[in-house]
């Protein structure tokens, strides 16, 4: 037989009879024996290469995502600010926030000063104008410090959705192995909406409060600076309460 059909039918003389090309025809078989002793060990390469796949699948195997709930430094939140400006802005808004606070107190000190007077200069319009303008002025002030340090973090918040876009195009292919795309969505989505949209009101609420109490204990220190250390620890302690530390923010 020759590639699946009958050349000769006979014995072996026949068979040298007819001019059958015999030598062929064995090297064809010897060829085809070599053949398959060469692919036994090919099958058993096979077989040790599926095996390294599943170590490799069980290590790429896609882990839940869980919430963790710790304390966050402010740190964090300083270097949050800090992608949004450059050093010297971030200390001109802290300075901004100190002058806004005092600002705040100085139309309290006023009326505290007019106390300490008769009562027929109390009575005077002057008084009345200034008080007035100490008002607007802290207004106005607190207006241009919500309208800067919003502005500045509504910049942190693009420059970081920058970087992370950035980050995911440069990002190889084992990465999106080990990462589902709902999870890197929720990033992009869910975690930078919550930047965008809530951190920048609560952060902003959270250090207004901080100054507060801040400006609080300054402002009643200073009519009566020895009777603070008897009640600075109940003045603290409600202090505390109201406001806001920063693992509450997130």
């Amino acid at each position: 037989m020759k590639e699946g059909s009958i050349l000769v039918k006979g014995d072996f003389s026949l068979l040298l009879r007819s001019g059958v090309d015999l030598d062929g025809i064995n090297k064809h078989a010897v060829k085809k024996t070599v053949t398959v002793q060469m692919e036994e060990p090919l099958i058993e390469d096979r077989l040790v290469n599926e095996g390294n796949l599943e170590e490799e699948f069980k290590r790429l195997e896609i882990a839940e995502e869980d919430r963790v709930i710790g304390y966050i430094s402010w740190k964090l939140y300083w270097h949050y600010m800090r992608a949004g400006m450059r050093c010297i802005l971030a200390v001109a808004v802290i300075t901004l926030f100190l002058i806004v606070q005092g600002s705040l107190i100085l139309p309290d000190w006023w009326l505290l000063h007019l106390t300490s007077r008769s009562h027929d200069q109390q009575h005077q319009l002057e008084d009345l104008y200034i008080y007035g303008g100490l008002v607007g002025g802290a207004v106005l002030l607190s207006i241009i410090r919500a309208a800067v340090f919003l502005n500045a973090l509504i910049n942190s918040s693009n420059r970081l959705h920058n970087s992370m876009l950035s980050s995911i195009l440069k990002a190889p292919v084992l990465f999106f192995d080990t990462n589902p795309v709902g999870r890197i969505l929720n990033r992009f989505s869910r975690d930078i909406g919550i930047v965008d949209e809530l951190l920048p009101d609560v952060f902003l609420d959270a250090v207004q409060m901080v100054l507060f109490c801040v400006g609080a204990v300054v402002f009643s220190v200073y009519p009566e600076p020895l009777d603070y250390p008897a009640s600075h620890p109940a003045h603290d302690h409600i202090c505390f309460d109201w406001a806001i530390l920063p693992e509450d923010i997130t």
